[in-house]
């Protein structure tokens, strides 16, 4: 099989080791790294650059927000794949991404379209879209235990799609009150040593319905987790088990609770922090995750002749 991947410039430091995972699955896979003006005519780009009949698949792993507005483009191509890491958001009230992914997959009905979170993927399949889900991972190179003395007690792991979220907001502000001595660290790729000094991290992605990379980067380097409760399917179907290999809350007085308990028994952060970290080695290393996603994208596709039947008076398809 052949593949053509379009991704963003700036996703090769993201998502590197994923894409690795994805090529030696693969075997054949064109990469290539498209700037936003690139990305938002993405119909030139195809007619100057692309030779559709060489590739088997096309994987658009591109800026949502931009290609939002290229539907009548997108609907004229077949075997075509989304990668789509914000697509959680789909059921975020009050957001500007709020039911757009699942309006904008429903009108090709004979993509795939591959999310990080459980729950959206069988949202997504009730609503008769081709869904499937690789939940997110870590890098291996960059993320890993460290015998250093964890001096910092406290870190919080910011995340910049849910930053707005009002209970986000209202949790980080009491968080600080209480809890003073707390790091704030929002760019955790770029101060990994951070979370190798760091006892317990905390991740409060309120709302976002599934738990990202970052969990699983902490983990991997020998933190114990306390992470806002994304619910208990998703939780259960990524393997997370609250007080087991995570600490789950729901809100701030739960983490309260949960955090002393854990003040008075230390000898139990060592074991979830260690459970933790196995969970994130054995499940959610992007290279293996990337070698999953290859064999959803290799899987057969629905026939873009099956759904749609007729053209207009201008010759678009509808």
């Amino acid at each position: 099989m052949k593949v053509l991947l379009l991704t963003n410039r700036d996703n090769e430091d993201i998502y590197g080791e994923f894409y690795t995972g994805l090529h030696k699955q693969i075997g054949s896979m064109d990469m290539r790294r498209l700037g936003q003006l690139e990305q938002q005519n993405l119909k030139s780009y195809f007619q100057h650059h692309v030779e559709l009949s060489k590739y088997d698949r096309v994987i658009i792993d591109l800026n949502f927000d931009i290609i939002v507005s290229q539907l009548r483009f997108f609907r004229q191509l077949e075997n075509l794949v989304f990668f789509d890491s914000t697509a959680c958001f789909d059921n975020m009230l009050g957001t500007p991404h709020y039911q757009q992914h699942s309006k904008f997959y429903k009108k090709m009905p004979w993509v795939r379209v591959i999310v990080t979170s459980y729950q959206t993927m069988k949202d997504f399949q009730q609503q008769d879209i081709d869904a499937w889900c690789v939940p997110e991972g870590y890098n291996t190179q960059k993320y890993t235990s460290s015998s250093k003395k964890r001096d910092i007690d406290l870190i919080l792991i910011d995340n910049k799609y849910t930053e707005s979220s009002p209970p986000r907001i209202e949790f980080i502000a009491a968080l600080k009150t209480y809890y003073p001595e707390v790091v704030i660290e929002d760019n955790v790729a770029s101060n990994v040593s951070r979370l190798n000094r760091s006892r317990i991290a905390v991740c409060a992605d309120m709302g976002a319905g599934e738990y990202s990379g970052k969990v699983f980067a902490a983990m991997a380097s020998g933190c114990l987790v306390m992470c806002y409760d994304q619910g208990g399917d998703e939780s259960r179907d990524i393997g997370l088990r609250d007080m087991e290999n995570i600490v789950l809350f729901k809100y701030f007085e739960d983490f309260c609770d949960k955090k002393n308990y854990l003040e008075q028994h230390p000898e139990i952060i060592d074991k979830i922090s260690e459970n933790g970290r196995q969970l994130a080695v054995t499940n959610h290393q992007q290279p293996a995750l990337g070698q999953q996603a290859a064999k959803y994208i290799g899987a057969s596709m629905r026939k873009m002749k099956d759904y749609q039947v007729g053209i207009s008076a201008f010759g678009w398809r509808f």
